[in-house]
């Protein structure tokens, strides 16, 4: 199930009851996946796409607030399919890491399933990529 990921979930929990701090990542990834990533980091890792010139792509920190509980990408984000089967996806990740099974922040539903074909440049405009804490 989509959500919030285990690791980030154990972070606030020991921020708020234990005291530590938060350290918020350098960096956020966008992962694209072709089903549920879950909310463990293995599980993520092994149905994002991971073929040909595929790479997650650095969203930056800094995502718009549209309310309380909802931040949107502020970027245009560029996933390079050259050398895939093609394939549709249903999912996003957001990672701490640009690659590997570790570092999964939280993951999500498109807003609506991409298909695309070997050799496709799948974009995503700025403001198309959004995390809702509540329903996601």
């Amino acid at each position: 199930m989509a959500g919030t990921s285990d690791n980030l979930s154990g972070d606030i929990l020991d921020a708020i009851f234990n005291g530590t701090n938060l350290v918020a990542p350098s960096n956020v990834y966008v992962s694209l996946h072709t089903g549920d990533p879950g909310t463990t980091d293995v599980a993520a890792a092994a149905n994002e796409v991971s073929t040909g010139s595929y790479a997650r792509q650095d969203s930056g920190v800094s995502w718009v607030q549209t309310d309380a509980d909802t931040r949107t990408s502020n970027v245009e984000l560029n996933f390079d399919m050259s050398g895939s089967t093609g394939a549709t996806l249903t999912h996003f990740a957001l990672w701490s890491t640009a690659s590997g099974a570790s570092g999964l922040l939280a993951s999500a539903a498109l807003t609506s399933n991409v298909t695309f074909a070997a050799g496709d440049i799948v974009t995503f405009a700025s403001g198309a990529i959004v995390w809702n804490e509540t329903s996601s």
